[in-house]
Protein backbone atom coordinates (compact mmCIF):
# COMPACT_ATOMS: atom_id res chain seq x y z
CA UNK A 1 0.00 0.00 0.00
CA UNK A 2 1.28 3.88 -0.88
CA UNK A 3 1.72 5.71 2.17
CA UNK A 4 0.01 9.00 2.21
CA UNK A 5 2.65 10.84 3.79
CA UNK A 6 5.67 9.77 2.08
CA UNK A 7 4.38 7.78 -0.94
CA UNK A 8 6.44 5.02 -0.90
CA UNK A 9 4.71 1.38 -1.31
CA UNK A 10 5.23 0.10 2.21
CA UNK A 11 2.83 -2.57 3.32
CA UNK A 12 3.73 -2.06 7.28
CA UNK A 13 1.32 0.76 8.68
CA UNK A 14 -1.74 1.64 9.51
CA UNK A 15 -4.66 2.99 7.96
CA UNK A 16 -6.05 6.02 9.35
CA UNK A 17 -9.46 7.49 7.20
CA UNK A 18 -9.05 5.50 4.93
CA UNK A 19 -5.81 6.20 3.69
CA UNK A 20 -2.33 3.82 4.74
CA UNK A 21 0.18 5.66 7.26
CA UNK A 22 3.38 3.53 6.94
CA UNK A 23 5.27 2.88 10.10
CA UNK A 24 8.18 5.08 9.86
CA UNK A 25 5.75 8.25 8.94
CA UNK A 26 3.42 7.32 11.62
CA UNK A 27 6.46 7.75 14.11
CA UNK A 28 7.51 10.33 12.96
CA UNK A 29 4.03 12.18 13.08
CA UNK A 30 3.55 11.21 16.80
CA UNK A 31 7.12 12.42 17.49
CA UNK A 32 6.87 16.26 15.77
CA UNK A 33 6.14 18.65 18.22
CA UNK A 34 3.93 21.75 17.10
CA UNK A 35 7.40 24.11 17.37
CA UNK A 36 8.76 21.33 14.77
CA UNK A 37 9.56 22.05 11.10
CA UNK A 38 7.88 19.71 10.05
CA UNK A 39 4.80 20.43 11.68
CA UNK A 40 3.27 22.32 9.01
CA UNK A 41 3.66 19.42 6.83
CA UNK A 42 2.17 16.91 8.39
CA UNK A 43 -1.04 19.46 8.72
CA UNK A 44 -1.38 20.08 5.39
CA UNK A 45 -1.55 16.35 5.11
CA UNK A 46 -4.01 16.00 7.70
CA UNK A 47 -5.95 18.67 6.11
CA UNK A 48 -5.92 17.39 2.57
CA UNK A 49 -7.02 13.71 4.17
CA UNK A 50 -9.67 15.56 5.99
CA UNK A 51 -10.88 17.02 2.68
CA UNK A 52 -10.91 13.77 0.77
CA UNK A 53 -13.33 12.33 3.45
CA UNK A 54 -15.75 14.89 2.66
CA UNK A 55 -16.68 13.70 -0.79
CA UNK A 56 -17.53 10.34 0.36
Amino acid sequence: MYCAVCKQNKDEGIKFLEVHLCEKCLDNITKTRVEDEEYQKYMDIFKDILKECQVY
